[in-house]
């Protein structure tokens, strides 16, 4: 049962990260893209580490490093999210 569990967390988490990424590419490119298309492209690197069969752990563990050079501090943030050019009427 608790394989069932974590299954379904993990393809839960998934297809979240799948939505926000789709909105993200929406957002920063200003052009409509493909439902299919936008999915493959925010699905891609998750199957490529299984078609690969790279181990989950150690893959976990690198993307969380390189999401961490991303994450900005939060007065960066702030001066991003401030910038009337980046965010537009939002």
């Amino acid at each position: 049962m608790l394989g069932v569990a974590l299954l379904a967390s993990g393809l839960s988490s998934s297809s979240v990260g799948t939505m926000a990424g789709q909105v993200i590419m929406q957002g920063y490119l200003r052009r409509r893209i493909p439902v299919f298309v936008r999915r493959a492209v925010t699905m891609a690197p998750a199957l490529l580490a299984l078609a690969l069969g790279v181990n989950p752990s150690r893959a976990l563990v690198i993307s969380q490093v390189i999401l961490s050079f991303g994450i900005r501090s939060p007065s960066s943030t702030g001066a991003l999210l401030s910038d009337r050019a980046l965010m537009g009427p939002w």
